[in-house]
């Protein structure tokens, strides 16, 4: 038999076992992937500001792009977390490292400072 794959699936077929992958990217995906992104980010900024891996940060993030603010809102605990980070709803003063940078053609600035405990 012939096997013919839905719109947004691609299908395998090795002898007996046939596999089939949904390869749409739901909002909340691309969400999740944008988050991952922004961690990955951050942590290049922390690096670049001489900040070490364990080092607590404050992180400010502002995007006016509509799906990267949402993706914030929705993901930023886990950037919190994977950052080791406190989120901060208002821009940071002081002795503060910025970056510009792109998430999926989205203009983001992340802005970081280390905090003492």
């Amino acid at each position: 038999p012939t096997y013919v794959a839905a719109d947004g699936w691609i299908g395998l077929r090795d002898g007996l076992t046939l596999v089939a992958l949904d390869t749409r990217i739901t909002p909340a995906l691309a969400a999740e992937g944008m988050a991952r992104d922004i961690i990955r980010q951050v942590q290049e900024l922390r690096k670049s500001s001489g900040l070490e891996m364990e080092d607590r940060i404050a992180l400010y993030l502002a995007s006016d792009a509509a799906p990267l603010a949402e993706a914030i809102r929705e993901h930023g605990n886990a950037i919190a977390d994977e950052t080791l980070a406190t989120l901060s709803h208002q821009p940071l003063a002081g002795d503060a490292h910025t970056a510009a940078v792109k998430i999926d053609g989205q203009a983001l600035t992340i802005t970081l400072k280390k905090v003492s405990l």
